[in-house]
């Protein structure tokens, strides 16, 4: 089999590439596109998470990941991906059924699934927690790798202070809040980037097969600040360096790979949807039926401005008349809410959109005509999306669409950039790569799954 290292900066979306590659934030990147490297843009599917995407990278399977956090009606329970249990049966279901995990001999670095990986340090990996704690030590012992750290973490406290006090965003924080936000920012950006970092070019070394790391500092950044703030810019710099760093070992290494740089996903400037209301989305929908308790009637479930709604009392997946028998013209009401943009149910026959109260089958017509902004490539493969989240076992009764604008989006969580849905750069992911043969049309990420399956094992 031959060699690839996929390298995911996560959040940077291709416009956002383009940008930092105009402004010169990211010359080592901007050189490969000089050495015969391709960029291509693609749609990477939806819901637009790091779980949904790197699932079917992994395991080449659609619709089992339908948000950062989803419902399994028949087990009345939340499958969460910060969850190790969670998300180590979904890798065990995905072993079930897919006969070509991607990383099977391989590593993951800091990801959610383990994709089968022979090394992983993931969530799902983190239920065996000394697995871990050798990678760790590892990293610990040179006194020079310590001390170029910190260094590195009294600069970063210094850059990330200085956003704190000059982002908006932040001036409603009390001061201990302020340090438990910087030292989680910098724990997520910095320390976890650097011992990413130096695993990745231990597995090089050792020769394993297919590599998957994730450099998540820019997505982290982007949701607490927004993605345009000079702290999220300046970090597009340092993911730079890693990719350098990278290459460069990819380079020395006596087994020759073929290096992948992608991104999972873009990020879009947001607006929290309790701070546009003064309610949360669920608030909002519990006052349209105020002689119901829908705590124990329904869970919505928001990842970033894609909400999931799921009626408690069914253990299959609602029809729009059956979810309205329970809650009457439920889905007319919710798309005319503050801050939606539609709704989507399933008929029984395809998918319904509502928007303003108004329905309309979703199809590339209507939906060009509710969305004229939108390309044609990306309008089909919105209705794609749709249809196949629609047959999956975790489908929701409804799905809650926040506001989409010109400069940015209404999300369901308190973050100042987000993803999961479409509009904006949600869905605009790139991938950078030179001799793997990548489709003429990429729906989603099992079309990047395909292409890279192939290369490894023509």
């Amino acid at each position: 089999m031959k060699k690839v290292f996929l390298l995911q900066l996560d959040g940077v979306s291709g416009p956002v590439l383009d940008s930092a590659l105009k402004e010169n934030l990211m010359p080592f990147t901007q050189s490969l596109i000089g050495k015969g490297w391709v960029k291509r843009d693609f749609f990477c599917g939806l819901p637009s998470t790091t779980p949904a995407s790197q699932f079917r990278l992994f395991y080449g399977l659609r619709d089992i990941v339908l948000g950062f956090r989803f419902f399994d009606k028949q087990k009345k329970k939340i499958i969460a991906s910060e969850d190790p249990l969670s998300v180590s049966l979904l890798d065990q279901q995905a072993m079930k059924l897919t006969d070509k995990p991607l990383l099977s001999g391989g590593a993951t670095i800091c990801s959610i699934f383990t994709g089968n990986a022979k090394e992983s340090i993931s969530t799902s990996s983190l239920r065996n927690k000394r697995a871990v704690f050798p990678f760790l030590i590892s990293y610990l012992v040179s006194p020079f790798r310590v001390i170029l750290l910190c260094l590195k973490i009294v600069v970063f406290l210094l850059i990330e202070h200085n956003e704190h006090s000059t982002n908006p965003h932040s001036h409603h924080e009390g001061r201990v809040a302020r340090v438990v936000h910087i030292m989680k920012r910098m724990g997520e950006e910095l320390l976890v980037g650097e011992f990413a970092l130096f695993y990745s070019l231990q597995m090089i070394k050792k020769g394993a097969s297919v590599i998957y790391t994730d450099f998540a500092g820019y997505d982290e950044i982007a949701h607490s600040y927004g993605p345009n703030t000079k702290f999220a810019r300046f970090y597009l710099s340092m993911l730079d360096e890693y990719a350098k760093r990278i290459y460069q070992g990819v380079v020395k290494s006596k087994f020759s790979y073929e290096l992948v740089i992608f991104s999972d996903h873009g990020q879009v400037e947001s607006i929290p949807y309790n701070e546009l209301s003064g309610v949360t989305i669920h608030q909002a929908v519990s006052a349209l039926y105020p002689k119901k308790d829908l705590t124990q009637d329904m869970c919505i479930l928001g990842s970033g401005g894609w909400g999931l709604v799921y009626d408690l009392n069914s253990d299959t997946r609602l029809k729009i008349k059956e979810l309205e028998a329970r809650f009457p013209d439920f889905f007319k009401r919710v798309s005319t809410l503050k801050g939606i943009e539609c709704a989507v149910g399933y008929d029984g026959n395809s998918p319904i959109i509502l928007k303003d109260g108004k329905e309309y089958v979703l199809n590339k017509d209507n939906l060009g005509k509710l969305f004229p902004v939108f390309s044609k490539e990306d309008i089909d493969n919105i209705v794609f999306q749709f249809e196949q989240a629609l047959t999956s076992r975790y489908t929701a009764d409804a799905y809650l669409i926040g506001e989409i604008r010109k400069d940015n989006c209404v999300i369901f969580e308190k973050q100042y950039g987000a993803h999961g849905s479409f509009g904006g750069n949600q869905t605009k992911s790139f991938v950078l790569s030179k001799h793997i043969v990548l489709p003429d049309r990429i729906r989603d990420f099992v079309d990047i799954h395909d292409a890279v399956w192939n290369y490894v094992h023509q």
